[in-house]
C-alpha cells in the first residue's frame, strides 16, 4: 500500500511540476463525489474529454478523498 501511495504522490509532483510550465496546458479539478467513486474513474475520463477535450485521472488529495485532476490544451 506505501508503494502504490508514492507512486501516486509521484505522479501528482509530476503533473503539478510539468503541465503548468507546458505552454498551452491547463488543469482542472472537479467534485470528487461524481466522478471518482468506485469505477475507476471512468466519469473523470470521460468527463474531462467531453468538457474540456482532455485527459482525466482520479487522485487522492491531501485530506484522502478523491479528485478529478483534468488536464487539457487551454490554447
Amino acid at each position: 500500500m506505501a508503494k502504490l501511495s508514492c507512486f501516486y504522490f509521484f505522479i501528482l509532483m509530476l503533473v503539478f511540476s510539468v503541465v503548468p510550465k507546458a505552454k498551452g496546458f491547463c488543469y482542472e479539478t472537479t467534485d470528487p463525489k461524481d466522478h471518482c467513486n468506485n469505477d475507476d474513474g471512468v466519469k473523470c475520463r470521460l468527463n474531462c474529454y467531453e468538457e474540456y477535450n482532455g485527459v482525466g485521472h482520479c487522485i487522492k488529495t491531501k485530506l484522502g478523498r478523491d479528485t478529478c485532476l483534468c488536464t487539457y490544451n487551454c490554447e
